[in-house]
């Protein structure tokens, strides 16, 4: 795990320092959710089973039971706090049959809780290259996925992590290309981002809340990205000033040997570049995540797993 300072833009470079990210022989990989400078983790890369709650810094962390299910792949996995009931919660939706296109399970478990509690999903979500939910007002949300569902206004499916209980976003959302949509947290609003043809991409902010209701700002930002490398480029998310933060994986399979590299988009000066970032790794996936001394032992009691 590598942090990088997003102030430490002036000189042209982002300053970044490695974090050792072990426990006993393991080593965690990939970071799949955090919150409060907590990490939710797997065991090894591709294990469902057992989930791991990690303090990075103090490297505290506390291991989650296994589910009754026999879980084949998790497709997502959301990691948030319930203000309310002061607890930290892990959602995550799975299946047992090994198919992508049928997501049929969910399950939600506290930290101080020994067993995984099963939740209906009333629909199909669209899971693409950025699996986890987008985590705002205590409210975990997902793309409802369109193939699965084509009529009705329904856009968004929310849980709530203190009720536990699923509804609908729902506002009128024309999109051309319906693979490519995904959702990301835009400072105190959500974003819906459509990745189309000709490194085009669409970005249209949500707007309001569940008392309100919701809206959307009909195309807040269309980007056209002209790429002279051969990358691949992922909206990564935004940044507090408004920026953009794309990754740009090479494609090695062309040839190419270059790093895997960041880049800035500034949609006020309508241009973009590329950041040093140093050191970093050849290769990498960007996640925002904010260090604490937040300990997850702290918040468990006799109920499930505690580790350190």
């Amino acid at each position: 795990m590598y942090l990088v300072d997003e102030g430490g833009r002036e000189d042209g470079t982002w300053k970044s320092r490695e974090i050792p990210m072990r426990i006993e022989k393991g080593i965690f990989f990939p970071l799949l959710e955090s919150c409060n400078g907590l990490a939710c983790v797997p065991s090894t890369l591709g294990e469902s089973d057992p989930l791991f709650v990690y303090n990075p810094i103090t490297m505290d962390f506390v291991k989650l039971p296994r589910s009754a299910d026999d879980i084949r792949v998790t497709y997502s996995v959301g990691f948030g706090f319930d203000a309310k009931g002061r607890k930290y919660k892990v959602v995550r939706l799975f299946d047992v049959e090994n198919d992508p296109e049928l997501i049929t399970s969910c399950e939600i478990i506290t930290l101080d809780e020994s067993s995984w509690r099963r939740l209906e999903i009333p629909y199909q979500m669209f899971i693409g290259i950025r699996p986890a939910p987008v985590f705002l007002d205590g409210t975990f949300h997902w793309v409802i996925d369109k193939r699965f569902h084509p009529d009705g206004p329904e856009q968004i499916l929310a849980l709530d992590l203190s009720t536990e209980k699923f509804r609908t976003i729902d506002f009128p959302l024309s999109t051309r290309y319906s693979n490519f949509i995904l959702l990301f947290k835009c400072g105190e609003f959500m974003a819906i981002t459509e990745h189309g043809i000709k490194n085009q991409i669409r970005v249209v902010k949500v707007m309001g809340n569940s008392a309100d209701g919701y809206r959307v700002r009909k195309n807040t930002h269309i980007l056209l990205i002209k790429m002279d490398l051969p990358f691949k480029f992922a909206l990564s998310g935004f940044l507090s000033d408004g920026s953009f933060l794309f990754e740009l994986v090479y494609d090695f399979l062309e040839g190419n040997t270059q790093n895997d590299q960041l880049a800035l988009y500034c949609p006020k000066k309508k241009s973009y570049h590329v950041v040093d970032v140093s050191p970093a790794p050849p290769s990498f996936r960007g996640h925002f995540f904010v260090p604490s001394l937040v300990s997850p032992s702290a918040t468990m009691s006799q109920g499930a797993q505690k580790e350190t």
